[in-house]
């Protein structure tokens, strides 16, 4: 059993924030990210982009264990802390477009999104304890809220909404696949976070890989099941979901989901902000919060300010290159560059 030590998060605390960091991602799913129909073989397209996602984690898990970080190299760091003010620039301001769209809010995008990120800096600041204590109870609400959504749609789903089972072409299975895949930056998450886990983390990095991915095919199904082709013309499937569970005499159970999203969407900001505040070196911990905070508005804003809705496209091609570059080939290259020069100072 880990002791608890200061500035450090246990196993399962980790796997909280990365299987809550992945999970939000699909609660901010918008139909016009995927490629093709609603279907089956969307589900079959995360179970694959789960086994990349695993596959293609390892060089930052190493990277984490053998000491041999990144974010060592100052403008290294630097480029990670534009990745993660990206994300969580992306994240936020798809939030801000579903609660202007689905709930008839009378604030205006980017206040909203500077709000969140205002709220993500506050919870950033307590540093990530606090944040890991955040995040375990956010994973357990989010558990909770997720099974009763299925229990209270299970007489709902029809079996002949599967047929056919597979509707989609290869080729927009495979770049699902590829979308599913580039939209975790969880494994930049373990090159920031694996040094303060207080134990082994490859059980809980692979623990939350299985939970988040199994969660969003549980709701992939789900949505399938119950509107068959009608989800092709749902922009928040998930969200119709909720609205669609019932309790009894309480109808229309869609702010359980908001709530939830809410509060998992205000974890994942907050842990984004601190992993960009690990990147700025020589700066005091509130003030690399606050500088990376920002510019994860700055990003939001921008995005709803001037992109708009082209952002989904632009997303798709973005987010591919930046998970092959960050999540990849750079630890790839960190790790073969340090164990070059352990070499050499042998050698000498």
């Amino acid at each position: 059993m880990n002791n608890a030590k200061r500035g450090k998060i246990s196993p399962f605390q980790f796997f909280a924030i990365l299987t809550v960091s992945r999970i939000v991602v699909s609660l901010t799913y918008i139909q016009s990210v995927t490629v093709g129909i609603m279907s089956f073989d969307v589900a079959l397209g995360l179970i694959f982009a789960a086994f990349f996602t695993i596959i293609l984690s390892l060089p930052a898990y190493y990277c984490a264990v053998k000491n041999k970080n990144p974010l060592d190299n100052r403008w290294v760091a630097l480029l990670y802390l534009l990745y993660f003010s990206y994300f969580c620039g992306i994240n936020v301001s798809r939030f801000a477009y579903f609660a202007i769209s689905r709930l008839d809010t009378k604030i205006s995008m980017p206040i909203l999104c500077v709000a969140i990120v205002v709220l993500g800096v506050y919870c950033a600041c307590l540093k990530i304890e606090g944040i890991a204590r955040f995040g375990s109870l956010c994973a357990v609400t989010l558990f909770i809220a997720i099974v009763g959504a299925v229990l209270l749609n299970t007489n709902k789903i029809e079996v002949e909404n599967f047929y056919p089972l597979i509707r989609n072409s290869r080729f927009a299975i495979f770049n699902n696949t590829l979308l599913f895949t580039s939209n975790s930056v969880e494994p930049a998450i373990i090159i920031a976070l694996g040094s303060k886990v207080n134990g082994n983390i490859l059980k809980p990095i692979c623990a939350a890989v299985f939970t988040s991915f199994s969660a969003i095919v549980v709701l992939v199904l789900l949505a399938v099941g119950i509107m068959g082709h009608g989800a092709l013309l749902q922009s928040f499937p998930f969200f119709t979901v909720f609205q669609l569970a019932e309790l009894g005499s309480m109808a229309r159970l869609d702010m359980l989901h908001t709530c939830f999203w809410a509060l998992a969407l205000l974890v994942k900001t907050a842990v984004l902000i601190y992993c960009g505040s690990c990147c700025l070196k020589g700066v005091k911990r509130n003030n690399a919060c606050i500088i990376s905070g920002i510019i994860s508005a700055a990003v939001a804003v921008f995005i709803t300010a001037v992109v708009g809705m082209a952002m989904v496209e632009i997303t798709k091609i973005v987010s591919r290159a930046c998970f092959v570059v960050f999540a990849v080939l750079i630890p790839l290259a960190t790790l073969m560059i340090k164990r070059r020069k352990k070499r050499e100072a042998q050698i000498v």
